[in-house]
């Protein structure tokens, strides 16, 4: 017996289709039912909207005519993915009617209906998502640049640049700074600028009327020229607006924690145009990132100072320390002189002097005043004030005038000196007086290590060889109180000392010369007592 179907159900059920079919067509995300053929056979008004196409227009393409990198062809080999997975996820773009391509996030789901086969596509919008992990990547690349030590600020900017020209395209991206000496702006950073335009826009003047960046940097806010022909900021540079084809500029200054202007971050184009929201952020992104390499290399400097600064200091206290036993060993020479002299003197009276003696005590002379110049010299270049420069220097020739300066200190304490070095020792890139001073601590350090030694046991050892790494290695030895394990490393800790009257900073001083010369310093005690510290430094260096 068949089971009648009332008119209340009818009606109920007719309502309930309506409902759905009104529920699909407004539903946040775009929706699509889709032929095992590719051809689109239902949407919803969300997919109108998003692409812009009628009803009619969009049930007569294929998903190949919407999504601008899926071939036609590819179709049947994707709709039978789906037939045996049931259910796909994946992101992918759409062509608007525009021609506007943005970004989307596809689930689709495979189904039967009365024998055929379909599928049903949801579609969400993702750009304002992309953009935001474009913006989050342009930043954490920025940061990474930022906090590496090598490269220069122009290498971390011009990354910048181009990674912005890769989000806004066709765009020429420039960051200037402020020439803090004359006021002036200057291009520090763009990959696409050319010399005709560094020649036509520096120096820059900070101005209302000197262009969008000219006027950013003096009015401290954004500036955004839709279209430069007519904008009161370019009033003054029609002539270079015209030459350039510059037709549109969009500014932000680059400031400090103080509010202090630094530079700008400019995009520029070719055509007349308005920042959208996703420009402004990248534009305000752009700047940020700017200030935070620039003021980071500026901190670098100061901290650079600082330490030049300090091991200047540490140089001074080290001849401080060193004063009477250098007056002691200049005192020598020039005694030594002052009699050759007398006899000279003395001798050069006679009827018929000795021209030979003459000549030796002449001879006696000029190498006793050189020797004190010797003396004199490398004191000088310990105390002199300048700043680091670097050029080819012997590792070997630096140690032999470490040791001139501290000879009567080695003797005085009966220290017996081993020297072995590698001959020839490759010349090394680096900064004479630094080394020096490194060689100058680790040398007294390693004669106060040994004051509790007998006498007779006292040996500093000074090696120079290039080990297996390629690196010319500068080892000092001594037969002092060595070592223990947990001081390998807390030795080069600032105010780390051993000494009564120590305060602490020369092996860091010494640690931070080698590291900036690209090399390190080590400690170890050796195994008969006594400790030794190697200064390693790469051949690389050996080139300017």
């Amino acid at each position: 017996m068949s089971q009648s179907i009332s008119v209340e159900e009818l009606q109920l059920t007719a309502q309930s289709l309506q409902l759905t079919q009104f529920s699909v067509n407004v539903a946040a995300e775009a929706m699509f039912v889709i032929a095992p053929d590719g051809r689109i056979l239902s949407v919803n008004e969300t997919a109108c909207e998003r692409l812009g196409y009628s009803r009619d227009e969009l049930i007569c393409m294929s998903v190949a005519d919407v999504d601008p990198h899926y071939p036609a062809e590819l179709w049947p080999t994707h709709f039978e993915d789906l037939r045996r997975n049931r259910k796909m996820a994946f992101e992918t773009q759409h062509r608007a009617k525009s021609g506007r391509i943005y970004d989307v996030d596809v689930s689709v789901a495979y189904f039967e209906f009365e024998g055929l086969e379909y599928c049903c596509s949801s579609v969400r919008d993702i750009t304002e998502r992309k953009q935001a992990e474009h913006i989050l990547h342009l930043q954490h690349e920025v940061l990474a640049k930022v906090a590496s030590t090598s490269g220069a600020l122009s290498e971390t900017l011009d990354a910048l640049c181009r990674m912005v020209e890769e989000l806004v395209p066709r765009c020429l991206a420039t960051v200037m700074l402020l020439d803090p000496a004359d006021g002036y702006l200057r291009f520090e950073a763009g990959p696409g600028l050319t010399d005709d335009i560094r020649r036509a826009f520096e120096p820059l003047s900070p101005g209302f009327e000197c262009g969008s960046c000219g006027a950013a940097a003096h009015l401290k806010r954004p500036v955004f020229v839709q279209d430069t022909r007519d904008s009161p900021h370019w009033k003054n540079l029609q002539d270079l607006v015209e030459h350039f084809n510059l037709l549109s500029c969009w500014s932000l200054p680059i400031l400090d924690e103080r509010g202090q202007t630094l530079g700008t971050f400019a995009i520029s184009h070719q055509q007349t145009s308005s920042p959208s929201d996703y420009h402004r952020q990248i534009l305000e992104s752009g700047s940020h990132m700017a200030s935070i390499a620039i003021r980071r290399r500026r901190y670098e400097q100061q901290l650079q100072c600082a330490h030049e600064e300090l091991a200047h200091v540490s140089r001074l206290s080290t001849i401080g320390t060193m004063a009477s036993s250098i007056a002691h060993e200049l005192n020598q020479p020039l005694a030594a002189m002052v009699n050759h002299t007398f006899v000279l003197e003395t001798q050069s009276q006679d009827e018929s002097p000795d021209l030979a003696s003459l000549r030796d005590h002449a001879t006696n002379i000029r190498e006793q005043a050189m020797r004190a110049g010797s003396i004199v010299s490398s004191v000088r270049n310990l105390v002199k004030k300048t700043k680091p420069s670097r050029a080819q220097v012997d590792p070997n020739e630096v140690i032999r005038k470490s040791l001139v300066l501290l000879e009567p200190e080695l003797r005085d304490n009966g220290i017996q000196l081993q020297q072995q070095f590698a001959e020839p020792v490759p010349p090394l890139y680096a900064d004479g007086v630094q080394l020096q001073q490194v060689l100058v601590n680790l040398i007294r350090n390693a004669i106060d290590a040994m004051k509790d030694t007998k006498r007779a046991e006292r040996v500093l050892t000074v090696v120079t060889r290039v080990n297996d790494q390629r690196e010319v290695e500068i080892a000092v030895a001594d037969t002092g109180h060595g070592l223990c394990t947990s001081e390998t490393e807390s030795v080069f800790e600032a105010f780390h000392s051993t000494k009564q009257e120590g305060m602490g900073m020369g092996l860091a001083i010494s640690r931070s010369i080698a590291e900036a010369h690209l090399g390190r310093l080590t400690a170890d005690h050796k195994y008969n007592g006594g400790a030794v510290f190697r200064m390693s430094l790469p051949l690389g260096m050996s080139v300017p």
